[in-house]
């Protein structure tokens, strides 16, 4: 996604990183180290920023996402792009039939409902509803087809064992996206 905004030419890309972080980022990026516990921190990093796209591990703590948000708000950003790198998550019956987007929007199975953790997807929505100085994009990318492909839990394939699953006797359609896809669409 970088080096699609830096490659067009229009775009001052700046990272956040933390202070002990190894990364090596792509010449032509701005780096500024932040404290995720210090909110000030992350607030004076995204002045003067117009646009916030977060891009966290999957074992990032479940509360940065809101630390990154709450931060945007205060520093005045007007877009954040959330971290939805997925299919709809807005979509809670696919949320509780694949695995690995449970923790998008945490699904009880023992409840049969969905959390009130601030720090899920459908919560993160609701925040980002109620900013008034700060818009929001999801981005729905379908499955990442360079991710989910050798996870036999995503799309069914299970090569080591020579064999597939399919889902809905499969029938249903899916959608997917490449990173490239993605980062060129997001960024023209």
């Amino acid at each position: 996604m970088v080096e699609a905004l830096l490659k067009t030419g229009k775009h001052t890309v700046t990272a956040l990183t933390r202070a002990d972080s190894q990364s090596k980022l792509p010449d032509g990026v701005i780096t500024k180290q932040v404290d995720y516990n210090d909110p000030q921190t992350l607030v004076e990093a995204l002045k003067d920023i117009d646009a916030l796209v977060i891009t966290l591990g999957g074992y990032a703590p479940k509360d940065t996402d809101m630390k990154l948000i709450n931060a945007a708000s205060s520093a005045g950003v007007k877009w954040v792009l959330p971290n939805e790198w997925a299919p709809d998550t807005a979509n809670e019956e696919l949320l509780k039939d694949v695995f690995v987007f449970k923790s998008k929007r945490e699904y009880s199975a023992r409840n049969r409902k969905f959390s009130t953790d601030k720090s899920s997807l459908a919560a993160i929505r609701d925040e980002l509803g109620k900013l008034e100085k700060m818009s929001y994009i999801a981005i729905s990318t379908g499955f990442w087809y360079e991710w989910s492909l050798g996870i036999s839990s995503a799309f069914g394939f299970d090569f080591a064992n020579r064999a597939v699953t399919y889902f809905d006797k499969g029938e249903t359609k899916i959608t997917t996206s490449t990173w490239p896809q993605v980062c060129l669409r997001c960024m023209s």
